[in-house]
C-alpha cells in the first residue's frame, strides 16, 4: 500500500512539473500592450500574480479570485482571455488595458520602453463594458455607509458589517471575519468569489458558484 501511494505521488508531481513547465500554460513572462508602449513582467506566487512594469521597480500582487481571474487589494483585475491574451480593468470596470505575451527573446530584441506622452499619463481608453458583476446605474455606495447590523428577515440570521477604506468585513453569528473589496460602484468581492450587492437599500450575498443568495436589511 505504502509503495503504491509512493508511485501515485510521484505521478502526480510530474504531471504539476510537466503543466508548470509548458510555457504556454503560464501567466509567468513578458506582456505587452503595444497602443501604449507598456511592457509588463509577470510572476505566478502561490495565491495569484505579482506583476512589475519595466519602467517601475515596485512589484504589485494581485490573489486570484476564480479561474483566470486575479485583484489587488483596490479592486483592479487581470482576466486571462486565452494563453496569449490578458486584460486589465480597474476597480470602476470603465478602463481597459489588453496585453499580449511575447517571448522573452522578443522582449530583449524590442527593448521597449513608454513614450514620454504615455508615461504617467491618462490617455488609456474608457470602454463600456457590462460583464462585472453588480452592474447597477445606482450611485457609488460608500463602505462606510454599509455599517452595522443586517438580518435576513425570512431567516431571522444576523450579520455585522464594517466598512473602511473600499473594503467590508462581515462576520455572521459566532463566525470569524471575512474581508470583501469593491468590484463596482455597489459590489464588493472576497478573494475566492463571493459577494455582496448593495441595491434598494438591500446587502444580498451571493456564493462564488451562484447557487446560493441571501437578502439583508439593515437595522
Amino acid at each position: 500500500m505504502k509503495m503504491w501511494i509512493l508511485l501515485l505521488a510521484t505521478a502526480t508531481s510530474i504531471v504539476s512539473l510537466s503543466a508548470k513547465s509548458d510555457p504556454d500554460q503560464r501567466l509567468t513572462g513578458t506582456w505587452q500592450n503595444e497602443e501604449h508602449h507598456i511592457l509588463l513582467t509577470i510572476e505566478e506566487t502561490n495565491d495569484g500574480i505579482r506583476v512589475r512594469r519595466n519602467t517601475q521597480d515596485q512589484w504589485y500582487t494581485y490573489l486570484q479570485i476564480r479561474d483566470r481571474q486575479f485583484r489587488d487589494r483596490q479592486g483592479n483585475i487581470y482576466y486571462l482571455n486565452n494563453k496569449d491574451q490578458l486584460e486589465w480593468e480597474d476597480h470602476t470596470s470603465k478602463k481597459h488595458l489588453r496585453f499580449n505575451k511575447i517571448s522573452s527573446a522578443n522582449a530583449r530584441d524590442n527593448q521597449w520602453r513608454e513614450s514620454p506622452e504615455n508615461r504617467g499619463s491618462n490617455r488609456d481608453k474608457y470602454i463600456e463594458r457590462n460583464h462585472h458583476y453588480g452592474t447597477s446605474r445606482s450611485p457609488s455606495v460608500s463602505a462606510h455607509q454599509l455599517n452595522g447590523r443586517w438580518i435576513n428577515e425570512s431567516t431571522g440570521q444576523a450579520i455585522q458589517v464594517e466598512g473602511k477604506n473600499n473594503k467590508l468585513r462581515v462576520r455572521a453569528h459566532k463566525g470569524g471575519w471575512d474581508t470583501f473589496y469593491r468590484h463596482d460602484a455597489n459590489t464588493f468581492v472576497d478573494k475566492r468569489g463571493n459577494r455582496y450587492d448593495f441595491t434598494r437599500n438591500r446587502l444580498t450575498y451571493t456564493s462564488r458558484l451562484g447557487d446560493f443568495r441571501m437578502e439583508f436589511k439593515q437595522y
